[in-house]
């Protein structure tokens, strides 16, 4: 959902298709996926382009049973993510401002059934960004899947 100067506002589409893989071995959880956003796909300003985004994501769980339940459990999670992000166009001059960050992302996942409750923090450890932009921070990130 983009922003506008009055608040929240639904100005621009964005589509992202992406590719997710998962691997389990007993108590062992192998993820990867990648996705590439393109915003504002159905743009009729041809001066103006939003930009996109791609990802690649890794991430390697050990499972751990909660107090002999089979449906819960306790995971340690380490993450190792890349983010490549071509910001917003305004005018048709070309300006390489493409944004590139590594992170490394410790965390925790608790299971319950088929509900997922997520933390981790993602701390850049690698970045390649022009000087029009800011560098990235250590952020928190905090999610919650149900799974069917």
């Amino acid at each position: 959902m983009g922003t506008g100067e009055k608040g929240l506002s639904d100005d621009y589409w964005s589509f992202t298709p992406g590719l997710y893989v998962s691997l389990r071995r007993g108590t062992l959880a192998l993820d990867a996926s990648t996705t590439f956003r393109i915003q504002d796909v159905f743009s009729q300003q041809d001066a103006i382009s939003r930009g996109w985004e791609y990802s690649l994501d890794g991430a390697m769980a050990r499972q751990l049973p909660l107090l002999g339940f089979n449906n819960m459990a306790l995971a340690p999670v380490l993450e190792l993510n890349l983010l490549v992000d071509q910001a917003d166009q305004f005018s048709s001059v070309e300006v390489n401002d493409t944004e590139s960050v590594v992170f490394i992302s410790p965390g925790l996942k608790y299971t319950y059934g088929s509900m997922i409750l997520e933390s981790i923090v993602q701390v850049p450890i690698w970045e390649n960004i022009p000087v029009t932009s800011l560098e990235r921070d250590t952020r928190w990130r905090i999610g919650l899947r149900l799974m069917y």
